[in-house]
């Protein structure tokens, strides 16, 4: 969203020429995926910054879609090119509940939204910066209500990761804690013992259990506020990582996995277990990067950057559909691709079409059709 006319260096520029003559061509449309929205704020703010439309002027930085119909994206709006009188940016999240048709403003402290630690599908944790601090919240996704949790100088040793919905993982300090942060006062700390911080853990169940791997054929937990040690699983094999499924997806499925040649892309493979050790996949070079995964659905978007295409499959990859984007002139910068489970994919894509009123950036929303 933050490309700007005659702002492009030559070889983008060529590619976009390139790009926009192959997708001038005729485009015949399957019956693989519906598009349902095409947003560009301009219902939200009324008015263009100038020559370019309000999207120009908004960075996204993450986008998630926690339940059905809801999708929230986070953001740096570049306030003084709203507001001439204000002279920082903005932190911002842009919430719809209709699968995209519209958006509301939410603003946060800081600068710009960086991260969200986790969520479920009653709250997430919201993390973002300034020139100077760092502010997490906790984002109600039924009444859309944020919870300050933590404000912290950006240099502090302070970090959140992994939440189960109510107790969110936490170090100060190099002291590790799980916080309660549906605590009705304040966020209430529990104390991680020492001897378990060794091990990778995730808080589970929302009571203040944390689930930890030994190393030694267990899967164990510990609750923070009891203080009670038990087993959870007696594993038949060792594993090398306990982590979620995706390693950079905190709200992927915690997983069991076992990795050969990690040092060499051509040969890396990965396998990965449920806690239950059934096989889920194998990770390899071919489907590394850019493909989601929900139960027995697969989506590969490898090509959505470079040739608005996605392949997708219902059945574990044993058959696929290929769509290609059938809308002349759109580009994908962005990185950022939400999900909501097997049913529609969010992303942000950039239409040129000559400076016409129908050019720039977009929300595009477009639902997996199983016939």
């Amino acid at each position: 969203m933050k490309i700007k006319k005659n702002k492009l260096p030559m070889y983008l520029k060529l590619a976009i020429l390139l790009i926009l003559f192959t997708n001038c061509t005729t485009l015949i449309p399957d019956n693989n995926m519906k598009w349902t929205a095409q947003y560009n704020f301009m219902d939200l703010y009324k008015k263009k910054n100038g020559p370019y439309n309000p999207d120009a002027n908004i960075e996204l930085s993450l986008i998630f879609s926690p339940m059905e119909n809801v999708i929230i994206l986070g953001a740096q709006k570049d306030t003084p090119n709203f507001d001439p009188t204000a002279t920082e940016r903005q932190a911002v999240l842009y919430i719809s509940t209709d699968r995209g048709q519209s958006y509301k403003e939410l603003i946060l402290e800081g600068n710009d939204v960086y991260d969200i630690a986790a969520y479920t599908k009653e709250y997430s944790i919201i993390k973002t910066f300034g020139d100077k601090n760092k502010y997490v919240y906790l984002l109600n996704h039924k009444t859309f209500q944020l919870k300050k949790i933590d404000v912290y100088n950006r240099k502090a040793g302070t970090y959140y990761d992994d939440f189960d919905g109510r107790f969110l993982k936490c170090e100060k300090n190099e002291i590790r804690f799980l916080a309660d942060v549906l605590s009705k006062e304040s966020v209430k700390l529990y104390e991680i013992p020492k001897k378990l911080t060794a091990y990778q853990y995730y808080p589970i169940h929302q009571n203040g259990d944390i689930l930890y791997y030994n190393g030694i054929l267990e899967l164990r937990t510990y609750n923070v506020i009891t203080g009670e040690d038990k087993l959870f699983n007696q594993l038949k094999h060792k594993y090398n990582y306990f982590f979620p499924e995706n390693s950079s997806d905190y709200n992927t499925p915690l997983s069991l996995q076992n990795a050969k040649n990690e040092n060499d892309e051509e040969t890396y493979e990965k396998m990965i277990y449920d806690l239950d050790e059934n096989f889920v996949r194998k990770i390899t070079k071919e489907n590394r990067e850019k493909y989601y995964y929900y139960k027995d659905f697969i989506c590969d978007y490898t090509r959505l950057h470079a040739h608005s295409e996605l392949r997708f499959s219902f059945d574990k990859g044993k058959t696929w559909k290929t769509h290609k984007i059938p809308m002349a002139g759109l580009l994908v910068f962005n990185k950022n691709v939400g999900f909501f489970e097997d049913k529609y994919i969010v992303f942000e894509g950039i239409l040129f079409r000559g400076g016409g009123d129908d050019s720039g950036g977009r929300i595009m929303v477009g639902e997996f059709l199983k016939n």
